[in-house]
């Protein structure tokens, strides 16, 4: 079953324009990984230390496994040390509506 994962963060302030800004590269690695179907990165308009991640997976596991090869990286510790706070990871599985803009003939 599909998941979408959202992650939302709050970056350093110092480090929040050179993060954005590196990201894009990163995401290429997130985009091949097995299982993987979009990333939209959205910062906040009123704090551009915080981020927005919206994942797309096939399966939570094809999700749990790509945290698994970021952790085994150590990816992830040297995010961590990038964060002004706790972050707040939610599962979304059960979809209520996916609309898109008709298309025009």
């Amino acid at each position: 079953m599909t998941v979408d994962i959202t992650f939302r963060f709050k970056l350093k302030p110092d480090i929040a324009n050179q993060y954005c800004s590196e990201l894009p590269a990163i995401l290429i690695d997130t985009a091949a990984r097995e299982g993987f179907e979009s990333i939209r990165v959205v910062r906040r308009s009123d704090d551009p230390s915080q981020i927005l991640m919206i994942e797309r997976w096939r399966t939570l596991a094809d999700y749990e496994n790509y945290i698994g090869w970021r952790r085994e990286r150590g990816d992830l510790d040297d995010f961590a040390e990038q964060l002004d706070g706790e972050p707040l990871l939610e599962v979304w599985s059960s979809p209520v509506a996916d609309l898109k803009p008709p298309t025009s003939s």
